[in-house]
């Protein structure tokens, strides 16, 4: 049956979709142990078997859309013309009892995606999925876009922001995000205590310089992958996605 539900949005807002509640006697199914693969491009290599590949430095190249002054509007679509196999897929990769909806005009979404043909399966929340319909969607960062036409983008960590109906995909980088909540927290405290503007300025360049020094170590962890890479057999892009 259907209800009513709540989404979070990356801006904080809650705002409402259709989701489908699944019966109470369904147990969650487990995800695998074993670590999901993550997109490969000519951009991002993958390290070896069960370690965490790595990210692209043009991840940081593409401009991200604005988490404010959104203004989140209606249902794109209804729920219910998603397919049944693709909630059945979606279901098996998340979790049976996960929370399914649909994105809203403006929307921002952050999280990780699972690829089909039609729709683009995300994670915006612990059990809960948006289907993004495809159809006229932009995969705004050329890796991204090149994982998408590969059947390469499962397990992928993104962001789709909605202008109106239109939705564009971005890199979403979960330790930057992460970093930017907890500078923003202290920053707020600092004003709170009344420590002064300066102090404010010396957190922005202390978190300036800590993400320098995580881009130059990922910069030498992804050379180092594809150099491992180059010695390994090239891999066919045939195939469903992964």
């Amino acid at each position: 049956m259907y209800l009513d539900g709540y989404f979070q949005v990356a801006n904080g807002a809650q705002i409402m979709s259709d989701i489908a509640e699944q019966p109470q006697e369904t147990k969650r199914s487990r995800r695998s142990s074993t670590r999901r693969a993550r997109p490969e491009s000519p951009d991002s290599a993958s390290t070896k078997e069960g370690s965490t590949p790595l990210k692209s430095a043009s991840a940081d190249q593409a401009e991200a859309p604005a988490e404010s002054s959104r203004k989140v509007g209606n249902a794109l679509f209804d729920f219910r013309v998603v397919p049944p196999e693709i909630k059945a897929a979606a279901q098996q990769r998340f979790g049976a009892d996960i929370r399914m909806g649909v994105p809203r005009e403006n929307g921002l979404y952050k999280g990780e995606v699972f690829n089909t043909d039609r729709y683009l399966v995300q994670e915006v929340a612990t059990r809960s999925v948006v289907f993004h319909d495809k159809q006229n969607m932009e995969f705004v960062d050329s890796r991204l876009k090149w994982c998408n036409e590969n059947q390469r983008l499962n397990g992928a960590d993104v962001q789709v922001g909605y202008t109106g109906d239109q939705p564009k995909v971005f890199p979403y980088d979960r330790q930057r995000d992460q970093m930017e909540k907890v500078v923003r927290s202290l920053k707020k405290s600092a004003d709170e205590l009344g420590f002064g503007e300066d102090f404010g300025k010396q957190i922005d360049a202390a978190k300036g310089k800590s993400w320098d020094r995580v881009k130059a170590a990922r910069n030498v962890a992804l050379e180092e992958a594809k150099a491992r890479q180059a010695q390994q057999p090239s891999k066919s892009a045939d195939g469903p996605d992964r």
